[in-house]
This record gives C-alpha cells, sequence and structure tokens, in this order.
C-alpha cells in the first residue's frame, strides 16, 4: 500500500483513542465516520459519539461528518463552522423521544415577543418559550460559516412521541407536553447549504434559519402528518440571500414561512417547488416588525392547500418587492374556505403600528379553487402596487363566502381583535380592497356555470386608480355584475368579455 492511500484510510477513520478519552482528528477537507468514533446502530442516543466526530472534524479546520447506513439515535448535536454532516444513502439520523436529550440553548427573545409581552394579551405558547431557560433543537449551528447537511439519507424527528397520545385526530389547537423547538435551528450563520435530504415527523418547525446569510437550500424533501401542530417546513427570520430551489414539502403548518421579527430578510428566491399544507403554503408574516423585500417565486406548485400564497402584516413591518411568476396553484382543504391568495394589512393589537405592503405582482398563474382571491389593506394604510397578469382561475362549486366568519387571521392562538376592513364576505371572486394603484392585465375565470354566477366577478371597495384589462369572464347560469364597486375612483377597463348572464356594475 502506497504511503498516500495508508495516509488517506487512517485520516478518514480518525479513529478515537480509547486510553486518554481524546480523538484523532481529521485535517480539513477529510472525513470522520461517526462509526469510527464510537457510534453505534439502534435505539440507545449516541449524542456523544456523534459530537465527538463533529468536534474532531472541527478541530482539525473543518471537513465531512459521516453518518453510514443504518439508524442511529440522537439528542442534541452542535454544528461548528466548514462541517458537512453526509448522511449516507439508508442513513437514518433519529431525534431521541426524550427531553432529557435536548439541553437548553440560547434563548430567543425578539421585537415581536416583546410586543406580545407588552399588550397583556399573550399568546400561551409564546409565553412558555420565553420563560424557559432556553429553547431546544435536535442540530442547531450558531456563529458558524461554511456549514452544510447533505446527502440522501433521513432525519427524523420522532415528532408524534412529543404531542401526546392521541393529539391527531383530537382537535387540540396545540400540544401541551414540552417538544425541541425548532427543529434544526440555524442563527447568524453564513454560507449554509442543506441539500438533498429527507426530514420527516419534526415535533415542531422543521428547518429554521435566522438572521443568517447566503444560505443555499436545495432538492430536500419535507413530509409531516397534516394534522402535525407547528410543523413549518422553512421558516426564515431575518437574513440575506436565501435560494430554495427544487424542494418538495408536504407539512401541516405553513410549508415556506418568511417572518422579519428579529431583523429585515431580502433577497429571497423560489424555485421549480412542490409546496402543500394544511395551511398556508407560502406565507409573509405574522410576526414581522422589520422589512421583507426583493422576494422571488417561480414555476411553483401548490396542491391540497388552504391558502396558497399568504401574506398577514399585523406587526408594523414591510412587505416590499414581491414578484410572483409560474404558479399552479390547487386549493383544497378541511377549512370552510380555501384563498389560493390573501392578502391582509391590520393590526395585531388595537395600539399596534400599522405595517406596508407595497408592489406585489403575482403572473403566470394557473388555479383551481372553491374558494376566492383577496387583497384586504386597511383604511389608514392601503396596500401600494397590486399587480396580476395572466392568471386563469378555474372555479369549482363555490362556498357561500357571506356565511362565513370573517378573515382569517394568520395564528391560531391570535385573540380576535376588531379589524381595521374584513372583506372575507364580500361575495366575489376576485376582491381588493383598500389598495392604491391596481392593474389587471390578464384574468380569466371560467367553471361550471352555477359557479360563476353565484358570486361577483371582481369587488372594488375602497380602490384609487384601477386599470382593468384582458378581463374573461364564461358564461352563467344566474346573472350577477362582473364588476361590483364601492368607493372607487379612476377604474380604466379595457378588452372586457363579459359572456351572457353577466350584469354591468352592481349598485
Amino acid at each position: 500500500m502506497s504511503k498516500k492511500i495508508l495516509r488517506h484510510a487512517l485520516l478518514s477513520l480518525a479513529l478515537p483513542i480509547a486510553a486518554s478519552g481524546a480523538f484523532a482528528a481529521a485535517p480539513s477537507g477529510g472525513v470522520c465516520d461517526i462509526e469510527a468514533f464510537g457510534a453505534e446502530r439502534g435505539d440507545t442516543p449516541q449524542t456523544r459519539a456523534i459530537q465527538s466526530a463533529i468536534d474532531a472534524c472541527a478541530a482539525a479546520g473543518g471537513g465531512q461528518v459521516r453518518v453510514p447506513a443504518g439508524t442511529w439515535t440522537t439528542g442534541t448535536l452542535i454544528l461548528k463552522s466548514r462541517i458537512d454532516l453526509h448522511l449516507s444513502m439508508g442513513a437514518v439520523l433519529r431525534g431521541s423521544p426524550s427531553m432529557a436529550d435536548y439541553p437548553a440553548l440560547d434563548r430567543r427573545v425578539d421585537d415581536h415577543n416583546k410586543s406580545i409581552a407588552q399588550s397583556g394579551l399573550t399568546d400561551p405558547e409564546r409565553l412558555a418559550i420565553n420563560e424557559a431557560d432556553g429553547q431546544r433543537a435536535l442540530i442547531y449551528a450558531r456563529d458558524v460559516v461554511d456549514v452544510a447537511i447533505t446527502g440522501f439519507g433521513t432525519i427524523d424527528g420522532q415528532g408524534p412521541a412529543f404531542w401526546g397520545e392521541g393529539f391527531i385526530g383530537s382537535g387540540q389547537g396545540r400540544p401541551t407536553l414540552p417538544r425541541p423547538r425548532p427543529w434544526i435551528w440555524f442563527r447568524d450563520a453564513k454560507h449554509v447549504s442543506v441539500r438533498d435530504v429527507t426530514l420527516v415527523d419534526s415535533p415542531s418547525y422543521f428547518l429554521s434559519f435566522e438572521t443568517s446569510d447566503d444560505v443555499d437550500v436545495q432538492g430536500i424533501r419535507i413530509r409531516a402528518h397534516p394534522l402535525s401542530p407547528n410543523s413549518d417546513g422553512i421558516q426564515i427570520e431575518g437574513g440575506r440571500d436565501y435560494r430554495i430551489r427544487g424542494v418538495s414539502i408536504r407539512t401541516g403548518d405553513d410549508a415556506i414561512v418568511l417572518k422579519s421579527s428579529n431583523a429585515a430578510i431580502e433577497n429571497v428566491t423560489i424555485s421549480d417547488s412542490y409546496l402543500e399544507s394544511d395551511d398556508s403554503a407560502f406565507k409573509l408574516g405574522t410576526g414581522s416588525t422589520h422589512p421583507i423585500r426583493h422576494v422571488r417565486m417561480s414555476d411553483v406548485q401548490i396542491a391540497n392547500t388552504r391558502i396558497g400564497i399568504a401574506l398577514f402584516m399585523k406587526d408594523g413591518g414591510v412587505f416590499e418587492h414581491l414578484d410572483i411568476d409560474g404558479l399552479s396553484i390547487v386549493t383544497g382543504s378541511r377549512h370552510r374556505t380555501d384563498y389560493p391568495v390573501y392578502v391582509d394589512l391590520d393590526r395585531r393589537f388595537p395600539d399596534s403600528t400599522l405595517g406596508a405592503i407595497r408592489q406585489v405582482r403575482i403572473a403566470n398563474a394557473r388555479i383551481e379553487t372553491r374558494g376566492n382571491l383577496l387583497f384586504g389593506g386597511h383604511p389608514d394604510a392601503p396596500i401600494d402596487g397590486l399587480r396580476l397578469e395572466n392568471v386563469d382561475v378555474t372555479l369549482a362549486a363555490p362556498v357561500d363566502i357571506a356565511a362565513l366568519p370573517g378573515k382569517p387571521r394568520g395564528n391560531m392562538m391570535l385573540a380576535g381583535q376588531t379589524p381595521g376592513a374584513d372583506f372575507a364576505n364580500v361575495n366575489a371572486h376576485l376582491t381588493v380592497g383598500h389598495v392604491r394603484h391596481v392593474a389587471v392585465d390578464g384574468l380569466r375565470l371560467h367553471g361550471a356555470p352555477d359557479a360563476l354566477g353565484s358570486r361577483a366577478g371582481i369587488a372594488l371597495r375602497h380602490v384609487t386608480q384601477a386599470d382593468l384589462r384582458d378581463v374573461t369572464l364564461a358564461a352563467s347560469g344566474a346573472p350577477r355584475a362582473w364588476l361590483d364597486d364601492d368607493g372607487v375612483g379612476a377604474v380604466r377597463v379595457r378588452d372586457l368579455d363579459a359572456a351572457r348572464g353577466w350584469t354591468g356594475v352592481e349598485d
């Protein structure tokens, strides 16, 4: 054997030195196999051995920590800079079902939590988190650079173990038992990559990035029961330059959510992906006190979801320059209605600062739904700049909008407030309220005649400078207005094709 081959074999194994309790280290770019550090397959947590492999690679300047095929149980792991946690094909890294294996980490107190505490109307779960000595996670990486989780293996969170027996189907909103939150947590990290892995059954949020920069998430699969609690797929809370590509997410809570509680979020691209959620497939808010800007989504398929695209502005921040192009949305949920697109600007509490939503574009969208598209600003803070281009909507048998209890609030734990404006009961396929500068260039509504005719085509409420072009409404069995307006100024209509049964402007 050559010296070069022998050296490579020894470095790859990084064999432990049992007599002293220390471990041989892999050099920068080397491989530390967790089995070589004493990890064993099975149900017994191997946290110490796996962490030793991580620490040894980090001490030597970085490298790959390899998880071989088989099932390996662990508690909290702390990733270090220049570490690639690599799950080989057939490897399952399984989180321990015992909270004792998850030590307290840093507390996360943000502007959003402070506002809730000051209001006196506390969300019980957030209050419990803040009163604890720290949050807990399966994988945690803070103040790191050049860190990755890769490979075609699986990370299993054993979520049902933390929810309580019979939780699914019990009707409970949230579990009462303690559980690790968030599950995989990158905080103040730079140059992060998560590729190809499969994540299943998280006890809480799957993949959380907080105030991190230059993050690439590619080719991952996230799977959870549709009734799993707080099981957000990818959660971004501050930072810039995020790229999410080729992901497939099916979960109970929001599939991808951006929240700017701690810092601004800038430059996010989401492309070539599949999203499915019992709540919102793609969501901005709630809990956004800083700006979220320059977000682009393209070529994304959304299915079996209550809300396809959701913007909830409640905490005084700013959403601006959102460009969504190339969507397929098929709604469908256990809830009373669905929204392919839902935008709401309001206050969380009566004295909360009003935020702003500016420059939103949705183009080249194909939608199938029983619900409607709703864009609702606030009387004192209208949405500024809304553009819809080439939007095709097929209507299934519709719900009775007038019978709905009111607009979604964006958080099941949020106490109901008297809203500044609620357009949820406006009986139209597209409702736009308190918006400045609306442009519709290509909107087609079609489907069953009774589905179309039971609602107005477009409802405008307190809208200024609306330009409606190339609007097509198919035949209807019951006459309704194609345009239902109130408090509207400077409306221009061009290239209208309203087939028989549609009246003009409704009084």
